[in-house]
C-alpha cells in the first residue's frame, strides 16, 4: 500500500520548521489454510493484518511536537470452523486473536531551557480477542451470497513515558509522570458479498461493508 501524507505550513503555522512528508510504502500480506474434516465440516486458519498504520515524518518538521514517528500494527490469527447444513446453507465461526504493537515518538519543546528539542517515546504490546461469524447461501450452482461479522476488540497499551535530551526545567516537571494507560478499540465490521458466474470462464463479485469507526477512539500523547 502506498500512503501519501504531506503537510505544508502557511501563515497560520505557529511553530518554526520544515514541511512534513510521511509518504511511504507499507507492505502487507496474508496466509490462509483450509482442510476438510468430513463432507460437511471444514477447518481453517488465517494469518493476516487488516488493522494498523505507520508514519515517519522528516526531521525538524513543524508538527514534531504532535507526532514525529508512530506505529500501530495488528497481526491477526484466526482459527475457524465451517459446517454445511444442507445443499444451500453453510455457517461458520472462528476466534479472532490480534497481537498489536504501539510505538509513538514526539519531540519536546525545550524552550523553557532554551535548548534543542528533546524527545518523548512510548512503546507497548497487547493481545486482544474477538469473534467472527459467517453465513453462506448458495442460491444456485452459479450464484451465492454471504454475510460476515467481525466483533470489536479492545486494546490496552501501557507504558511509562521515556524522555531524552530534556532540559533541567522540563526534566523536573515531566520526570514525575506515571505510567500512561492508552486504551483503544479495533472496530467491529459487517461485510455482505455476492458471487455470480456469467460463463464457465467469467464471474462477477462484489462486497458492501460497514465498520464502526466511531468506536475507534484516539491515542494521542502530546
Amino acid at each position: 500500500m502506498y500512503l501519501g501524507v504531506e503537510f505544508d505550513p502557511d501563515s497560520n503555522t505557529t511553530v518554526s520548521g520544515r514541511s512534513g512528508d510521511a509518504t511511504n510504502w507499507l507492505p502487507s500480506g496474508s496466509l490462509f489454510y483450509v482442510r476438510s474434516i468430513t463432507d460437511r465440516l471444514t477447518a481453517g486458519l488465517g494469518m493476516f493484518g487488516y488493522f494498523g498504520l505507520a508514519l515517519d515524518y522528516n526531521d525538524n518538521w513543524v508538527g514534531r511536537y504532535y507526532v514525529d514517528e508512530t506505529k500501530l500494527q495488528g497481526l491477526n490469527f484466526m482459527p475457524a470452523l465451517a459446517y454445511k447444513v444442507n445443499g444451500w446453507l453453510s455457517i461458520g465461526a472462528g476466534l479472532n486473536v490480534m497481537y498489536a504493537m504501539l510505538e509513538q515518538k514526539v519531540k519536546v519543546n525545550n524552550a523553557l531551557d532554551t535548548l534543542p528539542d528533546g524527545e518523548l517515546k512510548i512503546k507497548d504490546e497487547d493481545v486482544a480477542y474477538g469473534a467472527v461469524i459467517g453465513v453462506l447461501i448458495e442460491a444456485s450452482p452459479k450464484t451465492r451470497f454471504g454475510i460476515q461479522y467481525i466483533s470489536e476488540m479492545s486494546l490496552d497499551f501501557e507504558d511509562r513515558p521515556k524522555f531524552r535530551n530534556l532540559g533541567p526545567g522540563l526534566k523536573t516537571i515531566l520526570g514525575r509522570l506515571d505510567e500512561l494507560d492508552l486504551g483503544m478499540t479495533a472496530p467491529d465490521s459487517v461485510m455482505v458479498s455476492a458471487y455470480h458466474e456469467l460463463t464457465d470462464k467469467w464471474a462477477v463479485m462484489g462486497n458492501v461493508g460497514w465498520q464502526q469507526w466511531s468506536e475507534f477512539g484516539k491515542v494521542d500523547v502530546t
